[in-house]
């Protein structure tokens, strides 16, 4: 049984979600402030976060880092409107994925079982090492892990499948529209430019120099392409 992490300060929504999600199959554990829920994501290894970034007793971007760096399940944010820079941010912090509230359960559970899927063909695969010329980057498939110059980079389950999906056909010139269909399987709901935040994410993370980058290079007015 797939188990959900429900965070969120108001109880008729988490009362709501739980019944649902139960009613098709995952186990749920509903948390009202981001103090507990850092305690729960640490002890319970779910495999998806649903988290609201208002909460009583800690900052959005505070709970959402630290929420980030105790695990490699997808997040989604249950944000309370469709501003596009707050939706940028909350990407910048961690997040996978957000739904806007009043939540669609319709739109939640197709989004659940998408990322769900994607984690298990990652999970699933023939173990295989691919990475660049010098082996500086090296991403092991089959484990999820990718290191910088030996050391591990901590990435997004969003961020690691648009690397992939990039550094599996080096060279080649992927549109924003392409990333969304091949790395995201089209049930990503943002914007074709939450591409280029998750792309300056990765950057921080595995380019050596982030304003000259030597990995993912921008083809202008085109998109973005991995430079092995």
């Amino acid at each position: 049984m797939e188990s959900v992490l429900i965070a969120d300060s108001e109880l008729e929504l988490t009362d709501r979600l739980q019944n649902v999600l139960r009613e098709h199959g995952y186990g749920t554990i509903a948390v009202h402030d981001g103090r507990t829920a850092l305690k729960y994501v640490g002890q319970w290894q779910a495999d998806i976060v649903l988290l609201d970034l208002i909460m009583p007793d800690m900052v959005g971007e505070e709970l959402c880092r630290k929420m980030r760096s105790e695990t490699k399940a997808p997040i989604v944010v249950l944000a309370s409107g469709t501003d596009e820079k707050e939706m940028a941010k909350a990407l910048s912090w961690g997040a996978d994925d957000y739904l806007t509230k009043p939540v669609s359960t319709l739109t939640l559970l197709a989004k659940m079982q998408a990322m769900l899927r994607r984690v298990r063909r990652t999970e699933d695969s023939v173990e295989e090492t691919i990475g660049d010329k010098e082996k500086r980057l090296v991403i092991d498939t089959h484990r999820r892990m990718v290191k910088m110059d030996e050391s591990e980079v901590h990435l997004t389950p969003t961020e690691y499948k648009l690397l992939v999906t990039m550094v599996k056909s080096p060279n080649r010139i992927f549109t924003r529209e392409q990333l969304i269909t091949y790395a995201l399987e089209d049930e990503f709901r943002g914007y074709d430019r939450s591409i280029d935040t998750y792309i300056k994410e990765l950057r921080k993370k595995i380019e050596p120099d982030r304003r000259r980058p030597r990995y993912i290079r921008t083809v202008h007015g085109v998109g973005y392409k991995f430079v092995p």
